[in-house]
């Protein structure tokens, strides 16, 4: 939507010097918001009903198109605020929230089930590329206005599609929001956490739908430092048909788990991974590896940024068909939908500090070899190539925001994962803000495209040296 949106600014109304490199804040301005409000959604659905955070979150995403459309006329503040802010706002109340009651139902493979779930924002983007330029630009109009470098639609058959493609789309969304609303079944441990919070543990852990039975810490291990023999789960009974048999006393549990600094939460068996303890946001604050997961995402978002806003201002540069590059995007869109799922049953499968290391190597070898898609001519294998290495970014910056969340909750617990990966999410929303003024600076003060994507490289293996940093374990001793 950049180039509908940044042309029809600059030719329609009174921000007529507007460039790419401005109008990029509004997109910024809308992740950004998405980062700060993802705390809020987390904080606000233990205050109200879950389900009630998500319709205002859907309420405000529709209306900012809607909004757009009519304000658009008046300029780039009015844009940023509607498009950007508000959209933003809106996404980010209900994102953590959805993450959280997809994980619910299947801790075995929260995995999968939040790749799966983050696929819908890749997918998405494939229906809504094909959309916005039949609505738009049906004749397939080449952007023929070129100001230092870039190009521009100026054509009226073109730009006066704008507001109504926005309106169409709010109307879409809405649609589509309300149809998922009516999928989501009721979770117990979702829709009444404060019934389950004054139940005992054992009817907490009961309510996981995989499972009835729960796995015991090992007798005398640093989960139960009750003596070998005294437990009745070792000579045979089910661990959790008794809670308070189970061991001697609650003293029994190691004071590490029982002391304030993280509650010791019994793990169904459907979920061994888990580390089987629940962090406040602060008791976060203090573990390294919460703060390894916070730098992977922030580090990773400069990529994010540029093959967001940037994949069709850049392949302009060289390749000057506005329908394959909408293609470009509908396919990329496929490829961040599979690339989420593909990473999220890998975490499955292994552990999060080995997917993240691969996945930022990976990205960074990526991101500093884009640039050799100008060498190549404008034939068939120079848009093949551009195609196949904008999908990969888009798959590899995908996988972020399916790895952490799922670390995240498996890591630090589900009681409070709205607030603990609101704040990742939105320490990776401010310092997008940071990394769009650099980007900004780059283009306009070095040799352009080439030096973007070089320190996109860089940005890549910078957060796969933090990632060292993640020590979390779970109740067998392994890496989560």
């Amino acid at each position: 939507m950049s180039p509908y949106l940044t042309s029809y600014l600059r030719f329609k109304t009174s921000s007529s010097t507007i460039t790419y490199t401005k109008s990029i804040w509004i997109f910024t301005a809308g992740k950004s918001a998405m980062g700060m409000f993802a705390i809020a959604g987390g904080v606000l659905s233990k205050l109200i009903h879950p389900r009630l955070v998500i319709i205002i979150g859907s309420l405000c995403m529709c209306s900012a198109s809607a909004l757009t459309a009519w304000l658009i006329q008046y300029g780039f503040t009015s844009t940023l605020l509607t498009y950007g802010l508000l959209q933003g706002f809106g996404v980010g109340l209900g994102y953590p929230v959805c993450l959280k009651y997809a994980q619910l139902w299947l801790p075995a493979y929260n995995g999968l089930v939040t790749g799966i779930v983050m696929a819908g924002f890749g997918i998405g983007s494939f229906v809504v590329n094909f959309v916005q330029v039949a609505m738009i630009n049906p004749d397939n109009l080449p952007a023929d206005y070129e100001f230092d470098g870039d190009m521009y639609f100026d054509q009226d058959e073109v730009l006066d599609n704008v507001p109504r493609c926005l309106y169409i789309l709010s109307i879409v969304y809405a649609v589509c929001i309300a149809f998922g609303m009516c999928l989501m079944p009721k979770n117990k441990s979702f829709d009444c956490p404060n019934e389950l919070a004054s139940k005992s543990t054992e009817e907490v852990i009961i309510t996981d739908p995989t499972t009835k039975n729960v796995q015991a810490p090992e007798c005398g291990s640093q989960h139960c430092s009750t003596p070998s023999g005294s437990c009745s789960h070792e000579s045979g009974e089910e661990y959790g048909s008794n809670l308070n048999d189970s061991c001697e006393s609650e003293s029994s549990l190691n004071p590490e788990l029982t002391n304030g600094t993280a509650s010791l939460v019994l793990v169904p068996t459907s979920h061994p991974k888990s580390s089987g303890r629940e962090y406040t946001p602060m008791e976060c604050l203090k573990t390294p590896a919460f703060w390894a997961a916070l730098f992977g995402v922030s580090m990773n978002e400069y990529v994010l940024i540029v093959i967001q806003n940037y994949y069709k201002t850049y392949g302009e540069t060289f390749l000057n068909d506005d329908a394959y590059l909408s293609l470009v995007g509908s396919m990329s869109a496929v490829g961040n939908a599979v690339g989420r799922i593909t990473w999220g049953i890998l975490f499955d499968r292994t552990t999060y500090k080995s997917s993240m290391i691969a996945l930022c190597g990976f990205q960074g070898l990526i991101a500093v070899s884009m640039p050799l898609s100008t060498q190549l001519g404008t034939g068939f294998f120079c848009k093949a190539f551009y195609l196949t290495w904008v999908a990969l970014m888009f798959a590899n910056s995908g996988g972020v925001y399916v790895l952490t969340p799922s670390s995240v909750g498996r890591a630090f617990g589900m009681q409070n994962f709205g607030v603990n990966y609101g704040i990742i999410y939105c320490a990776g929303g401010l310092m997008g803000i940071v990394f769009t003024e650099i980007t900004s600076a780059v283009l306009d003060n070095t040799t352009g495209w080439a030096t973007v994507f070089v320190v996109g490289g860089a940005t890549s293996w910078i957060s796969q040296l933090t990632t060292f940093m993640w020590t979390i374990r779970d109740l067998n001793g392994n890496f989560i």
